[in-house]
């Protein structure tokens, strides 16, 4: 184990970074021995930062070693693609979620 975060002092360095994906993203993600005898595994995360830290990168290499899919809804990938009425916005949330489903 690289950092034992529950014994050091905290240290967001690039390594303890790593591990905390690799630990609670990507290994109950890709693997179902993982979510098995884990069960209780993080379901949501929340990256959150300036511009330029690297937020979109981290989720997209998750993406990609966990094969799953990635609905961007950031508004910079829906501006002036959906009206901006609450009533468009509820069915464009609904859609994805739809398709989440499916995948």
């Amino acid at each position: 184990m690289l950092d034992d975060i529950k014994d050091t002092a905290y240290d967001p360095s690039m390594a303890l970074i790593r591990q905390l994906v690799t630990e609670y993203i990507i290994f109950p993600l890709g693997s179902l021995l993982v979510r098995q005898r884990f069960p209780e595994h993080v379901r949501s995360m929340l990256f959150y930062g300036p511009t330029g830290t690297g937020k979109t990168q981290v989720v997209r290499a998750i993406a990609h070693e966990t094969n799953s899919v990635v609905f961007d809804l950031s508004p910079l990938s829906i501006e002036n693609k959906y009206a901006t009425s609450k009533k468009d916005t509820e069915a464009m949330v609904a859609s994805v979620m739809i398709a989440a489903r499916e995948y």
